[in-house]
């Protein structure tokens, strides 16, 4: 039986590790589970809000909820393996594993809306060169290149720099 830990080097390596790739735990009822999805391409907020809290307030009541319960208030399709959702997260998906006596596979969708194509802005025309435009933030940025792209090998490095007065 494959464990959580190799799941989340697993969903890891398949992104060749790549920075935006988020693999979180989920404590529930001395089970575990991980929430598997890309902060550039999800809808955090919404994952937070109503996914996340389901969950952390089914654990706080300790209510006699099995997790499958609690989750099956989303529209979730189950999966055969992690491997068969990893491409899903590219277009906005998340997948939920939960560890019962075996492993279970769920895939949800929560697609981050992009207020914008990549289309050159009306306020910055130019004459020559490429027409398309990234002028917003950087999790913006990475959400539109993601979203044309659609390939896993697009590997997203942070490198925080510190000024020194």
């Amino acid at each position: 039986m494959v464990s959580i830990d190799e799941i989340k080097s697993v969903a890891s390596n398949y992104f060749y590790c790549t920075d935006d790739l988020v693999v979180q735990e989920l404590p529930f009822k001395n089970r575990k589970a991980l929430l598997i999805y890309f902060n550039t391409m999800t809808d955090i907020q919404w994952l937070e809000q109503s996914f996340v809290n389901v969950i952390s307030q089914e654990e706080a009541h300790k209510n006699n909820f099995s997790i499958t319960e609690c989750l099956s208030e989303f529209p979730l399709k189950q999966l055969n393996s992690i491997t068969e959702g990893l491409p899903d997260l590219l277009t906005g998906s998340y997948i939920v594993i939960v560890e019962n006596k075996d492993l279970h596979y769920f895939l949800g969708n929560a697609p981050k809306s992009n207020t914008r194509s990549i289309e050159e802005p009306i306020n910055d025309r130019a004459l020559r060169g490429s027409h398309a435009g990234f002028i917003e933030d950087l999790t913006t940025n990475i959400n539109l290149i993601r979203y044309q792209a659609k390939i896993k090998e697009l590997n997203i490095k942070k490198n925080i720099q510190l000024e020194r007065p």
